[in-house]
C-alpha cells in the first residue's frame, strides 16, 4: 500500500544518506558534519559494517599469498586486499578530519563522542574492522595532542575509549585483540590490517625453500592457517 511504500522510499533515502557518509570519496568533505549529527550512531555503524563486509568478502586467497598487495608485480591479483587497507586508512582519516574540522574544543569533543558511540554500536554488530580504524585515529598524533578536548568528554566516554584502546593496543602482537576475536562468536568482521602483518611478518622472516633446494613447508602452514581463519569467517555471511 502507499503508507508501506512512504515507509520503504524513507528507509531507501536514509541508507541512501549514510552510504554518502561512509563513501571514500567523499569522507572528507566538510558537508558530512551535519549528516553525523543527524543520523543515529546505530544507523551510521550498520552502513559502515554494510560496506566493510561486502569488502572483506570479496578477498580471495590467491590474493594473499606471497604478500601480493605489496609487490608491484603482483598487485593485479589483490586488488580487494588493496580496497580493504585503503578503506581502513580512509575510515581513520575521515574520523580524524570530522574531529579536526571544530577549532572549539567543545565541539571537538562532541565529535569525539559521536564517534565513539558509533564504536561502541561497531563492537555489538562485532565489526572489528571499521572500530579499529576509528580508535586508531584517536591515537594519530594531530588528535591526541587534543588535550582539552579529550578532557571535556566525561568518565563514562573516556572509559569507553580507554577500553577500545587497550583491546586494540598492538603490543604482544594485539594479543588482547585476538583474544578477543577468539571469544566472539560468528559472524565477525575481524580487523584486516592484523592478518595482513601477520602475513607480511612470515613472508619477510622465513625463506619459501632452503639451500638443500626443499620447499619451507613450515612457512607455507603459518600462511595456510591464516588464510583459513580468513576464509573460516568469510563463511559465516553476515546480514543486517
Amino acid at each position: 500500500n502507499k503508507k508501506m511504500e512512504e515507509t520503504e522510499n524513507e528507509s531507501s533515502a536514509k541508507i541512501a544518506a549514510i552510504g554518502q557518509l561512509t563513501d571514500i570519496d567523499t569522507l572528507r568533505s566538510s558537508s558530512l558534519l551535519d549528516m553525523l549529527r543527524e543520523y543515529s550512531p546505530s544507523d551510521i555503524a550498520k552502513q559502515l559494517t554494510i560496506i566493510d563486509w561486502e569488502l572483506f568478502a570479496s578477498v580471495k586467497s590467491f590474493g594473499l599469498l606471497k604478500c601480493a598487495w605489496d609487490k608491484k608485480s603482483l598487485k593485479h591479483r589483490s586488488i580487494p586486499v588493496i580496497r580493504c587497507m585503503t578503506r581502513l586508512d580512509a575510515i581513520s582519516h575521515w574520523s580524524a578530519t570530522m574531529i579536526l574540522l571544530h577549532e572549539d574544543a567543545q565541539q571537538r569533543a562532541e565529535m569525539i563522542r559521536i564517534l565513539l558511540s558509533i564504536c561502541e554500536e561497531l563492537y555489538k554488530l562485532k565489526n572489528f574492522n571499521s572500530l579499529a580504524a576509528i580508535v586508531v585515529s584517536m591515537d594519530m598524533v594531530s588528535v591526541s595532542r587534543l588535550k582539552q578536548s579529550f578532557a571535556l568528554l566525561g568518565k563514562r566516554i573516556t572509559k569507553v575509549l580507554q577500553e577500545f584502546q587497550v583491546m586494540l593496543n598492538p603490543v604482544g602482537s594485539f594479543k588482547q585483540y585476538r583474544k578477543e576475536l577468539k571469544h566472539t562468536a560468528s559472524p565477525v568482521i575481524p580487523y584486516f590490517g592484523v592478518y595482513l602483518s601477520d602475513l607480511m611478518f612470515i613472508d619477510q622472516g622465513n625463506p619459501d625453500s632452503f639451500d638443500n633446494g626443499l620447499i619451507n613447508f613450515d612457512k607455507q602452514l603459518l600462511v595456510y592457517e591464516i588464510i583459513r581463519e580468513i576464509t573460516i569467517y568469510q563463511n559465516h555471511e553476515y546480514s543486517l
